[in-house]
């Protein structure tokens, strides 16, 4: 008697904790949507901006939070508001970002390249995936690693210093591309560490890091000094699965930057990042990908 009545209870807590987690979505959805009704957005594109940003804000961007708040829309109609489509999308091209670093595709070009080694058994896999890990913070020395890349990075610390560690949260990535560098980046293309996440499963393992084009940081004027604009992002991943190690490289939202105020580094930063976008930026990154994961 007492162990049923234990059960129903067990099992009335879970539903109530459900329903209270989906009335808790419903209520970010409805503020959302009166946030987008006050402002001048005609198109799922500017509406997936704010979405994002809302969730950043005020709810859960991970893929989890993402397939909530589609189910929660649904349930509620939006299915043609042009975002749930949208999202679905997001979803689909977030299935294996178990660090949850991979910003959502919405303007311009994507890119994405792995490379994947298969060990004998699981325990090996996790021996190669320290390796593979320390090859990845390792950014000073990609250049080794990768034949195909021609670019260099070198990690510069907040206070500007050059330095020979794993790269961390906020440092900064001075990249030495062939041909003639941004004026404004002192000769290199400059991006900035945003994020870096790692998780430890019984059987996933995964780190990854994100950067995005940022301004030289020690230059004088405030405009982004890369090829790219600063809505283009790069994730470096690698993953344990089972006894599989992939290394995963996707760039999102990938356009040209032409906001440069001299003329010089607008028509540079419009044909690097032309050519980038055409395929030069995916050599360059399956190079690193098989280099990360290579004997």
């Amino acid at each position: 008697m007492w162990v049923r009545w234990a059960g129903r209870k067990n099992i009335n807590n879970k539903r109530q904790k459900s329903w209270l987690i989906t009335v808790s979505f419903a209520i970010r959805w409805s503020a959302f949507i009166v946030n987008v009704a006050a402002l001048p957005v005609s198109n799922p594109v500017d509406e997936l901006r704010l979405f994002i940003r809302f969730l950043e804000e005020h709810g859960d961007s991970s893929e989890w939070g993402l397939r909530r708040f589609v189910r929660v829309g649904m349930e509620f109609g939006l299915s043609n508001s042009g975002l749930i489509p949208t999202l679905n999308k997001t979803i689909q091209m977030k299935q294996r970002d178990y660090t949850g670093i991979v910003p959502p595709q919405f303007t311009g070009k994507e890119l994405e390249v792995e490379a994947t080694r298969e060990l004998e058994d699981e325990t090996a896999a996790k021996n190669f995936f320290e390796t593979a890990k320390k090859r990845l913070l390792d950014v000073n020395n990609w250049n080794k690693i990768a034949g195909a890349i021609t670019a260099e990075f070198q990690i510069i610390d907040k206070s500007g210093k050059e330095v020979n560690r794993e790269v961390k949260k906020g440092d900064f990535l001075r990249i030495n591309i062939p041909g003639p560098g941004s004026k404004e980046g002192g000769g290199y293309d400059w991006v900035c560490v945003e994020e870096i996440k790692e998780i430890n499963k019984e059987f996933v393992q995964s780190v990854g890091f994100r950067v995005r084009p940022n301004e030289n940081p020690f230059g004088e004027k405030n405009e982004t000094a890369h090829f790219y604009s600063d809505e283009a992002s790069s994730s470096f991943i690698i993953t344990r699965d089972g006894a599989k190690i992939i290394s995963w490289i996707v760039d999102r939202n990938l356009l040209p930057n032409t906001e440069s105020a001299s003329l010089v580094d607008k028509v540079r930063d419009l044909a690097v990042g032309v050519s980038a976008i055409a395929g030069f930026s995916k050599i360059q990154w399956q190079g690193l990908a098989d280099g990360l994961v290579g004997m």
